[in-house]
């Protein structure tokens, strides 16, 4: 139900309302108005006066949880209000946390327009291509709304690209971009404004010593951020920050470059016989000439069953171990990745 029960709709208000219905948390401009209520003719019956009024009298119709929130001289978004599950204010800023800190060189570098890294554009086409959907459609189908937690994006195009996920697949959600470095935060939320998404959140929040509620999300995605962990006790507070706020059957997104020191039939076929390396990681440094860590593969999977996640599927394996080739790294000493999906 979306208006009260006595509340019966003018035609402008209904025509409205299927409008905003159908735009549901998107940014809807006062020209798309006009168009639904007068067609063809609106331009020439164009009246910010009328349009004011509909909007008005269609507000005072709606029962909670929907609402109208005006955007000035931009357009209105139509939503359903929205408890967040913090117990924290949203402005405070966590202690600046342990491990590698990007220098301005690297935030340049993740958002520019040109650069052909799209760090979850990646991961998105990763999961289309390997039908990792189906693993989503078995344990979360029955949530209308998933509440879904980025963890540690650097690139504002993330906001785009987990947006046109969801609107492709249908998927209702609600998604929060965290992070303990402001700038991080900054760039995310000024993408948000651009866009006019009111269904995307930003919080400070370091993932390692998190104020999230327990029991909070779905799904958490953590794109290569364990990478920026510099030993084994920062990825341990990692896994089970994630697995605290993670609700009972939610899912989890990770991805991780990999030591590439073992990276040949010495070590086996996919370098099951490589050292359980937790105190000696390997540095990589990529084109922005930022120095982060990682370990190898028999370390992650244990680190991830060991901080209680099953390793429910791992892939995109192939491209993991080829991708950096591309870049021109030193032979035998490119770095690799692959991903997981956990629960």
């Amino acid at each position: 139900m979306v208006v009260r029960d006595n509340s019966l709709l003018t035609l402008s208000e209904e025509k409205v309302l299927n409008l905003l219905l159908d735009k549901i948390n998107k940014l809807v401009k006062r020209d798309d108005i006009a168009k639904a209520l007068w067609g063809n003719l609106w331009l020439e019956k164009y009246s910010d006066y009328m349009i004011d009024k509909v909007i008005y009298l269609l507000r005072k119709k709606l029962v909670a949880p929907y609402k109208i929130s005006t955007f000035r001289n931009r357009g209105i978004i139509f939503s359903q209000s929205w408890t967040i599950p913090f117990k924290i204010i949203r402005s405070t800023p966590t202690i600046k946390s342990e491990g590698t800190h990007p220098h301005e060189e690297y935030l340049k570098y993740m958002n520019d327009t040109t650069n052909i890294r799209k760090t979850l554009s990646d991961l998105f086409k990763s999961i289309k291509k390997e039908n990792i959907t189906k693993y989503f459609d078995s344990s979360l189908k029955d949530i209308k709304e998933l509440m879904i937690l980025v963890i540690n994006s650097y690139s504002h195009d993330n906001v785009d690209t987990i947006s046109s996920w969801l609107s492709n697949n249908k998927i209702g959600a609600r998604i929060i971009f965290s992070h303990f470095d402001d700038r991080a935060i900054k760039i995310h939320q000024k993408r948000i404004f651009e866009l006019g998404i009111e269904h995307i959140e930003t919080i400070y929040d370091d993932i390692r010593k998190t104020r999230l509620t327990p029991s909070s999300f779905d799904l958490v995605i953590n794109d290569f951020r364990l990478n920026f962990n510099s030993n084994h006790e920062q990825n341990q507070e990692a896994m089970y920050g994630i697995r605290r706020i993670l609700k009972l059957n939610g899912l989890v997104l990770i991805s991780v470059v990999v030591d590439s020191r073992y990276e040949s039939s010495r070590y086996g076929v996919d370098q099951e016989k490589a050292p359980i390396n937790k105190s000696s990681p390997h540095i990589f440094m990529f084109k922005e000439n930022l120095e982060r860590y990682c370990f190898t593969v028999p370390y992650y999977k244990k680190l991830f069953t060991k901080s209680g996640f099953k390793i429910v599927k791992e892939f995109d394996v192939k491209e993991g171990k080829t991708w950096f080739n591309k870049e021109k790294f030193i032979p035998n000493r490119e770095p690799t990745y692959r991903r997981f999906l956990l629960q």
